[in-house]
């Protein structure tokens, strides 16, 4: 019998969330930092810079590792997928020995991390552990300055944790929109027509009726929310308080250009020709719409602006601070302005004046970790390879195979691919591929008088199932949303599970490591199946 090679090969995407529901999730307010790494030059180790320019640590960080945002003087490096925490007192020394898949910044003093088969946990500056949180827990957003951290548990309900772990909302919800302000924006199930406005203990103030008003970009900021009427794409921005009641509309606007409802008393709004002004807390305009954009991160009544290409920052009594002479404004350090000209940065004075310059900065934003069970996903990996084994099973022959196969559409392929979804970390593709075409469609030849000439016609026999044999099994497995994920640890996981049941390792083939080059890791492995003549060899690769 004709030996079978099955190739696996297992990829890691990670999809990057723009986590605009929660505040929980993302600190905007943390654009004002006042520290920031950076490198001098490109390919230079990495630096740390305060607000006011000076280079407190000096090229102590490798160039191909990240650095977090800093915050209260502590933060992550990474290197090889996996984060390190330091700070800026000691920035020599790690803060703890241990090393963590996924992780989170520190804008309350704490953060949450996790690592493969370990349940979320929240740890202070110092790297002890706050808490453990439960293994029913599968995701877990950034703990906010306030002192509060959306989640979701392995049914995918929203609840609401505090700093020190313990569940103040518990997961009832379908989603949560935002935590900020003694406010909870929540959804009770997806079908629902209310968002409930609740307090941190979870009684009901108010709720908003999405058949009548439709959310906006942007949470509740300083009490208020922004909405429009539901289902006109063009209508003015409506201001919502507490309660969800009207408060009033922005005159002229047609939708929100900022991430915030308000900053400092300020909105963001643009007008229907796309060009963005500013309003004050009771809805008049200040400033009126001719920006080309206008970002609202950094407070007390001040913007980045752009005018066609070139950005700058103003005031609210549209006085300009720093000139438009810039490609982008990045955020605020302190009363200074990081902005962006072509590939390089500079530091700029509220007097126009260049601080310190240099050619990169590393400011990683990670707002979420998850509890990541590699056995179980490993489980999932191996049950759909058996299950196409079991429904593809390559001593059949192709018509026995394909029996419910519509043998016209099978034509002219070489092969069948079955596709499915595990959970929503797994896809896999399976492929079987043959020598030769699935099916053909056959021919006999006639003679044919037509009055004038006798000829030979060819006249379909229809189409039938070939004697094909596999020549492959492959399969591509991705494992989406799994930036938690390790492919090390999960190929350790993987082989495990191989070595159980039918399953057996080779003596004389087993795992190695073939390539690693930065964040680039091969591992490959050949195994043989008991009670088979099928090798299986597996690839997994970010």
């Amino acid at each position: 019998m004709r030996k079978i090679k099955i190739n696996m090969l297992l990829t890691a995407s990670i999809i990057v969330a723009t986590l605009l529901f929660s505040s929980c999730g993302k600190e905007k307010s943390g654009y004002n930092l006042e520290y920031l790494a950076v490198q001098m030059s490109k390919g230079d180790s990495w630096s740390i810079i305060d607000k006011d320019g000076n280079e407190v640590v000096k090229e102590e960080y490798p160039s191909d590792s990240k650095i977090s945002e800093i915050h209260n003087g502590v933060y992550w490096v990474k290197s090889d997928s996996k984060y390190q925490l330091f700070n800026i007192e000691n920035p020599k020394k790690p803060v703890v020995d241990g090393e963590f898949a996924e992780v989170t910044p520190f804008y309350s003093g704490v953060a949450v991390v996790s690592n493969p088969n370990q349940p979320i946990q929240i740890i202070g500056k110092d790297g002890k552990i706050v808490a453990t949180l439960g293994k029913d827990i599968k995701r877990c957003f950034s703990i906010s300055k306030e002192g509060y951290g959306i989640f979701y548990n392995q049914e995918k309900k929203y609840g609401v944790i505090n700093s020190n772990g313990q569940v103040i909302i518990p997961p009832a919800y379908s989603s949560i929109y935002c935590c900020n302000e003694g406010i909870i924006l929540a959804q009770k199930s997806e079908d629902d027509n209310t968002l409930l406005i609740l307090d941190m203990k979870g009684e009901k103030q108010g709720e908003i009726d999405t058949r009548k008003y439709e959310k906006l970009f942007g949470n509740y900021s300083e009490g208020k929310l922004a909405v429009r009427n539901a289902g006109d794409e063009n209508g003015q921005v409506i201001i919502l308080d507490k309660t969800g009641k009207k408060l009033f509309e922005i005159k002229k606007s047609r939708a929100l250009y900022a991430y915030l409802c308000y900053n400092s008393g300020y909105l963001v709004f643009e007008n229907g020709d796309f060009k963005c002004g500013i309003a004050n807390d009771k809805g008049e305009i200040v400033i009126r719409p001719k920006y080309d954009k206008i970002r609202n991160i950094l407070g007390g009544g001040l913007f980045f602006a752009k005018k066609g290409d070139k950005c700058g920052v103003i005031d609210a009594e549209d006085n300009t601070i720093i000139d438009f002479d810039f490609d982008d404004g990045i955020l605020g350090m302190g009363d200074n302005f990081l902005m962006q000209d072509g590939e390089s940065y500079s530091l700029i004075n509220k007097e126009g004046k260049e601080i310190i310059a240099f050619d990169n900065i590393s400011n990683e934003e990670i707002g979420y970790v998850d509890y990541v069970d590699l056995e179980s996903i490993s489980a999932s990996i191996l049950k759909s390879i058996e299950e196409f084994e079991q429904a593809t099973p390559i001593s059949q022959s192709v018509k026995t195979i394909f029996k419910e196969l519509d043998i016209n559409r099978a034509g002219y392929s070489r092969g069948i691919t079955h596709r499915t979804t595990l959970d929503d970390k797994v896809n896999v593709i399976l492929e079987i591929t043959y020598d030769n075409n699935l099916a053909e469609e056959k021919f006999h030849t006639e003679k044919v008088n037509d009055g004038w000439f006798t000829y030979d016609r060819n006249v379909s026999d229809g189409v039938h199932w070939t004697n094909a044999v596999p020549e492959r099994i492959s399969g591509t497995i991705s494992l989406t949303d799994a930036a938690g994920i390790n492919i090390p640890d999960l190929y350790k996981a993987l082989l495990a599970k191989l070595s159980d049941g039918r399953k057996k390792l080779s003596d004389t083939k087993f795992s190695k490591i073939v390539k690693n080059a930065g964040q680039t890791l091969e591992c490959q492995t050949s195994l043989e199946l008991e009670d088979s003549n099928i090798e299986l060899v597996i690839v997994l690769s970010r």
